[in-house]
């Protein structure tokens, strides 16, 4: 897919309880000014709910938007442990139902390698740490695209302007893969909104109605405002 030439690409976590939370949150989605929708499936296997293939295809017919399929895993953030069987499964059913890419972290791609790569997906190569901005990414990066994703993300905890400052310039040096650079926290604000000058070409929110999945996600009104309309705060 073509991501906007212009500015960051703006993406939409939704997750559910059920199919109809989803399907609420989908059509919810259609009054924003946004790319893409990133499904959360960790999320929703926290809340009990595993859509079969039927189910998976139902929904991502529903959006009017490309959709990110993310399993992230409690090891990285996310809501949900790791089980192979279970995320390749739900991997392979998402992308044959027509996701646009899949969210995999760099560090359970051999262990998924076999089952995913004959179907030969867009993949979101990730690393997350809710900790800290370590100072490795370079080299990091240079890992990750040895897999040859379709992207590489990097999201981080900044707790301040000099790890803010590493993460952005660090994205800007690494081009070869397009990137996504996101310094987490209050103090890493500005890799949300100012990215795309760096090169980083998604930034992540949720609707009004749900609350934040990230430390330091900018709501979507605010986003819209400084993407679309270049709000002269930011």
């Amino acid at each position: 897919m073509n991501l906007p030439t212009k500015r960051m690409a703006i993406a939409v976590s939704i997750s559910g309880a059920n199919q109809a939370e989803l399907l609420a949150q989908i059509e919810a989605c259609r009054a924003y000014q946004i790319d893409l929708i990133e499904w959360r499936l960790d999320t929703c296997l926290a809340l009990g709910y595993q859509p079969d293939a039927a189910e998976m295809r139902l929904i991502i017919a529903a959006s009017a938007f490309p959709m990110i399929l993310t399993y992230r895993t409690a090891d990285e953030g996310g809501d949900y442990p790791f089980e192979v069987a279970r995320y390749t499964q739900l991997y392979l059913d998402g992308w044959q139902a027509g996701a646009a890419f899949l969210d995999v972290e760099y560090r359970l791609w051999t262990k998924v390698r076999l089952a995913l790569a004959p179907e030969k997906p867009a993949i979101i190569m990730s690393y997350h740490n809710f900790k800290e901005t370590p100072r490795n990414l370079a080299e990091r990066i240079n890992l990750m695209g040895q897999a040859n994703p379709a992207m590489i993300k990097i999201a981080v905890m900044s707790h301040g302007a000099k790890d803010t400052d590493y993460l952005l310039d660090t994205i800007a040096a690494c081009q070869t893969i397009p990137m996504i650079g996101i310094a987490m926290g209050a103090a890493g604000a500005r890799s949300r909104t100012a990215g795309f000058a760096y090169g980083s070409r998604i930034t992540y929110t949720t609707l009004p109605s749900t609350a934040p999945m990230a430390p330091g996600q900018i709501d979507l009104p605010t986003l819209i405002t400084v993407l679309h309309k270049g709000h002269p705060r930011f």
